[in-house]
């Protein structure tokens, strides 16, 4: 299992990439940029008070994002030069491998282990060779498909199939989509956060990336319905 750092670190001037290969760095790497500009502009004064503020959060991207599954967590950072950028912990899966969404495996375990590794690098006097020490100690994260189905399948091109018997329809659709989760989540992310002071647990779920002018409220915790409403 590969194991990284993306972003800003107090230790080291300048920006890390480890183990960042594949389609993970340039998907990641421009939507933070984007994310950071945004709320900036967004926050005006307030922007360093939240940044420095925000709560970590944790990140599973489908593979049709960046050409694998991605596990994560992203928490605000700084580098030994104070420059405020967030730092980025992650896991992905060697190849023909795959990570489960939340849904099916919520890895507490590795997130935990990888929250207590970046907030050790913000601790004072951390050194960099302690950061990869502990990126190494991550322990894996589940890989094992969700159970399967309770009902015959067939694989299609493009999908599966399954008989509606006498089940009720929504039963037969969750076993087709658990039993199908590659695909029906490839391009999909999940966010969440535990919060913190004023800052309420929240779960976020996306087409794709988050839009970067979402970062200032995933700073914040204060969301808004957009034009077309919220969803009840």
């Amino acid at each position: 299992m590969r194991r990284g750092l993306i972003g800003k670190i107090a230790s080291k001037p300048d920006y890390v990439a480890i183990e960042a290969r594949g389609g993970l760095l340039p998907v990641l790497e421009p939507w933070l940029h984007a994310a950071v500009s945004s709320s900036r502009q967004r926050l005006g004064d307030a922007w360093r008070g939240a940044f420095l503020a925000a709560p970590i959060w944790r990140f599973w991207l489908g593979s049709e994002i960046c050409g694998e599954t991605i596990l994560g967590a992203l928490t605000p950072s700084i580098d030994s030069a104070g420059r405020y950028f967030p730092l980025v912990v992650f896991a992905g899966p060697p190849p023909g491998v795959a990570i489960p969404p939340p849904e099916f495996a919520d890895n507490e375990v590795w997130f935990r282990a990888a929250e207590a590794l970046l907030l050790s690098t913000l601790a004072p006097g951390a050194l960099f060779d302690e950061a990869l020490t502990a990126l190494e100690g991550l322990p894996e994260p589940a890989v094992a498909p969700p159970v399967a189905a309770r009902a015959p399948m067939l694989a299609l091109k493009g999908g599966v199939l399954a008989p509606l018997d006498d089940k009720p329809p929504g039963q037969v659709f969750a076993w087709l989509r658990r039993a199908d989760w590659a695909r029906a989540y490839g391009a999909r992310s999940f966010w969440q956060t535990a919060g913190g002071a004023d800052f309420r647990p929240l779960a976020l779920s996306f087409r794709l990336m988050p839009d970067p002018a979402l970062f200032a409220a995933m700073l914040t915790g204060h969301f808004s319905g957009d034009a077309a409403g919220e969803v009840s």
